[in-house]
């Protein structure tokens, strides 16, 4: 009888001993504040900022709400905007960016001015030996006399040219600055080539730099019957009208 007793009353159910729906224990919290969701439980815990539900940091998108758990930064929109952007910008860059380039202004170069002549101001057809002061760079076209015959039969002229830097600076000389022009106003160049004989003729101031306070006598050769006159250029890249010329007329 006391073993059927123990039986019995070990069999007894009381609605205490098993939680039911309304245990107050059972609601107080939920599943989302339970433990977390994920097949790993060493990563950081975090809470989905839409619905506060805790959820492991490895976890892409929240399994209650489907929001997006990964940073800004990891996302594809973020990195497809970033992109656009840059294509934009450098889109911009190449087609209308121009940078500001100066351009140092050269200095203006005054007037020559003619050595020994009354009238200073005339430049044209000057006597020969007569020199000119050109920015510190003194001028004289000392004579001008015939020379042998050019390979192709025309006349050589030799121009002797003296000159002398009194600036501070070099001074440039080039042969393209010279011509000799006849009675019809047809002008030549320097002669560089070989005479009738053979011999080789050429002017000797191509591109060269005359130091501060040198002298330098040189000749300059042309070809050509009836030239008449020595013209000097100012700038020789211009042509060689009255206000950028310097003009000296043989005998």
């Amino acid at each position: 009888m006391a073993g059927s007793r123990r039986r019995r009353s070990h069999t007894n159910w009381h609605f205490s001993d098993a939680g039911n729906r309304f245990d107050s224990n059972s609601h107080s919290h939920s599943s989302r504040d339970r433990n977390p969701i994920s097949p790993s439980f060493s990563r950081k815990v975090i809470r989905c900022r839409r619905c506060g539900a805790r959820v492991v940091s490895n976890v892409k998108r929240c399994p209650y709400c489907s929001k997006s758990l990964l940073p800004f930064y990891r996302r594809m929109f973020f990195w497809l905007v970033f992109v656009i952007l840059l294509a934009a910008i450098t889109v911009y860059l190449l087609a209308f960016y121009r940078p500001q380039i100066t351009v140092p202004s050269l200095p203006e170069q005054s007037a020559p001015v003619v050595i020994g002549r009354v009238d200073q101001n005339t430049l044209a057809e000057l006597p020969i030996g007569t020199t000119i002061d050109n920015n510190n760079l003194l001028i004289t076209v000392v004579s001008a006399t015939p020379a042998s015959t050019a390979a192709d039969g025309q006349a050589l002229t030799q121009v002797t040219v003296q000159f002398v830097n009194k600036s501070g600076n070099n001074q440039n000389l080039l042969s393209t600055q010279w011509l000799m022009q006849d009675a019809n106003g047809k002008q030549k160049d320097c002669y560089s080539g070989k005479t009738a004989s053979g011999d080789n003729v050429f002017s000797g101031i191509e591109a060269q730099q005359l130091a501060p306070g040198q002298t330098l006598n040189t000749s300059l050769y042309f070809a050509g019957n009836g030239l008449n006159s020595v013209i000097y250029l100012i700038n020789p890249l211009k042509d060689g009208n009255a206000n950028n010329s310097v003009s000296w007329k043989l005998p």
